[in-house]
C-alpha cells in the first residue's frame, strides 16, 4: 500500500524508478495496483527509463488477467505503455479475445491520442497477419474513428479494418491508391496495406500504377508479392523512364522469381538494360533462385564473383598496391558519392546518408585501406551473427534474402536491401541460413578502375 501511495502521489522520479524495478519481483496478483499507479503518471512519459521499466513489470500480466490488461492499456497515461500493451495483446495467443476487448475500448469515449496509441500497438502486433475475425464492437469503433479530425487516426482505422477484411475499407483504399489527386504518401500507404492483404485483382492495379512516378516505388515492391504473369514485361517497358532508385527496386523485384529473372537477363543480353545497372546485391539474389541455367547466363552477362580465398587475397593485395595516396588524390568525389548511393547506401549510413541495415561506416576504420579493402572484397571472412543472411522461399515461388529482424509463432520479419517484409509463417515454403554476410562479394566487380578509385576516395574523405 505504501508503494502504491508513493507511485500515485510521490514527487521523486528516482523513487518511481525503484518502484518500477520492484514490480518485476512481485507476484502478478500483487503488481496490478502498483502498475496502474505508475502507468498513470503522465509526466514520466518523457523520462529516459521509466516508460520501459514500467512496461517490463507490466508485460507478464497479459497472462494473468487479459481484460484487466486491456483496461490498463487504455487507462495508462504513458504512450509507450499504451502502445506496448496493445501490441502484446495483438501478437499473443489471445489475439482474437484481446481484439474484442480493445475494440470495445476504441468504441468508447477515449481521447484521440489514446486511440492513436492503441491502434499503433494493434497494427504492430497484427503486422503480416491477413485473416483475423472482425470483433463485434469494431464496427462501432470504426464509425467513431473515421469521424476524427486527425487524418493519421483515420488512416490507422482503415488499415486495421483491412486486416479484419472489411470490404468497405478495402474499396476505399483501392480508390485512394488510384486517385492521382490524393497525397502520394496516402496512396503509398494504401498500396502497401492492400499488398499485405493480397487483395485479389490488385496486381492488375499495380501494373497500371507503374505509369505513375509518384507511387511507382510502392507498386514495384508490391508486384514482388504477386505472381502476376505480366509483371516482367510491364517493368521492363517502363524501365527507361524510371529514376535510379526505382530502377534498383525494379531489378530486385525481377530477381525474386525465376521467370522474371530470365526476362531480365534476356533484356540485358539484347542490350536494353546495361549490365552495369545490376548491383552485386541483385546478382546474388538471382543466384539464390537456385536455377543453374539462370546462374550460368548471369555469369556470362554480368560476371562471376571470385570465390576462393586465394583469389580474394590476391585482389586485395593488388588493389592496395595500386590505390596509393597519389591515385586517391585524383578521385572524383562527386562521382564517388553517386557510386556510394548506388552500391552502398542501401545498407550503410555514411555521415547520416543511407540505410541502417549494416554497420554505420562513418566511424569505421575507413581511412585504413587494408581494413576497407578486406571488408569490401571479402565481407564474409568474419560475419557477426546479426548480419548473417537468411534465404526464404514463399509458397508462391518468390525468393527473398535478408536479415531476420524478429520472429513470432505467426510471422517472420525480414529486412532486405530495399524493404522490410513481414511474412506469415504459413507462407514460407523453405528457409535456410547462410554463412555469408548480407553484404555480397563482388561489389567492385562491375566497376571500372576509375570508379573504384572514386568510390574509395569518397569513403576515405575527410568530413
Amino acid at each position: 500500500q505504501r508503494f502504491v501511495e508513493l507511485a500515485s502521489h510521490g514527487t521523486s522520479p528516482l523513487v518511481r524508478l525503484s518502484l518500477a524495478s520492484a514490480l518485476q519481483r512481485l507476484a502478478p496478483v500483487d503488481r496490478w495496483p502498483l502498475a496502474t499507479a505508475l502507468a498513470g503518471r503522465g509526466e514520466d512519459q518523457v523520462d529516459q527509463n521509466l516508460p520501459l521499466m514500467i512496461w517490463y513489470g507490466v508485460e507478464p500480466l497479459v497472462n494473468d488477467d487479459l481484460q484487466r490488461f486491456a483496461s490498463l492499456g487504455s487507462s495508462a497515461s504513458i504512450p509507450r505503455v499504451r502502445i506496448n500493451v496493445a501490441r502484446r495483446i495483438a501478437a499473443s495467443q489471445h489475439v482474437q479475445e484481446g481484439l474484442v476487448l480493445l475494440s470495445e475500448h476504441l468504441a468508447g469515449a477515449i481521447a484521440d491520442e489514446v486511440a492513436h496509441d492503441l491502434l499503433t500497438g494493434i497494427l504492430q502486433g497484427v503486422e503480416g497477419q491477413r485473416d483475423l475475425s472482425m470483433p463485434a464492437a469494431w464496427r462501432d469503433a470504426y464509425d467513431r474513428l473515421v469521424q476524427s479530425d486527425d487524418p493519421a487516426l483515420r488512416d490507422q482505422a482503415v488499415r486495421l479494418a483491412v486486416v479484419f477484411n472489411d470490404q468497405t475499407a478495402l474499396s476505399k483504399l483501392r480508390r485512394i491508391a488510384s486517385d492521382r489527386s490524393a497525397a502520394a504518401i496516402d496512396r503509398s500507404r494504401a498500396i502497401d496495406a492492400l499488398v499485405v492483404k493480397r487483395v485479389p485483382g490488385f496486381d492488375s492495379d499495380l501494373i497500371r500504377l507503374l505509369e505513375d512516378a509518384s507511387v511507382r516505388t510502392s507498386a514495384l515492391r508490391g508486384l514482388a508479392a504477386y505472381n502476376q504473369p505480366r509483371t516482367a514485361v510491364a517493368i521492363l517497358t517502363h524501365y527507361d523512364s524510371m529514376e535510379a532508385d526505382d530502377r534498383q527496386n525494379a531489378l530486385l523485384t525481377l530477381a525474386s522469381r525465376e521467370t522474371w529473372a530470365m526476362a531480365l537477363l534476356d533484356s540485358m543480353e539484347a542490350g536494353r538494360i546495361a549490365a552495369g545497372d545490376l548491383t552485386a546485391f541483385t546478382a546474388r539474389q538471382i543466384r539464390a533462385l537456385g536455377n543453374s541455367d539462370i546462374s550460368a547466363k548471369l555469369a556470362r552477362l554480368w560476371g562471376e564473383v571470385r570465390e576462393t580465398p586465394r583469389d580474394r587475397a590476391k585482389q586485395i593485395a593488388a588493389m592496395k598496391s595500386w590505390l596509393s595516396a597519389d591515385v586517391l588524390s585524383q578521385a572524383d568525389l562527386a562521382r564517388g558519392r553517386q557510386l556510394f548511393q548506388k552500391q552502398c547506401a542501401g545498407c550503410h549510413q555514411f555521415f547520416g546518408e543511407g540505410a541502417k541495415i549494416g554497420p554505420d561506416i562513418t566511424g569505421a576504420q575507413r581511412t585504413n585501406l587494408d581494413y576497407m579493402l578486406e571488408n569490401i572484397i571479402d565481407p564474409s571472412a568474419s560475419v557477426a551473427k546479426d548480419y548473417q543472411m537468411e534465404i526464404l522461399q514463399t509458397e508462391s515461388g518468390r525468393v527473398v534474402t535478408g536479415l531476420i529482424e524478429s520472429e513470432t509463432s505467426q510471422t517472420l520479419t525480414l529486412q532486405t536491401v530495399n524493404e522490410r517484409l513481414v511474412i506469415p509463417v504459413d507462407d514460407i515454403a523453405a528457409r535456410k541460413k547462410s554463412s555469408q554476410s548480407i553484404m555480397p562479394q563482388g561489389l567492385l566487380e562491375p566497376l571500372s578502375d576509375d570508379e573504384i578509385r572514386d568510390l574509395i576516395g569518397y569513403l576515405q574523405r575527410r568530413p
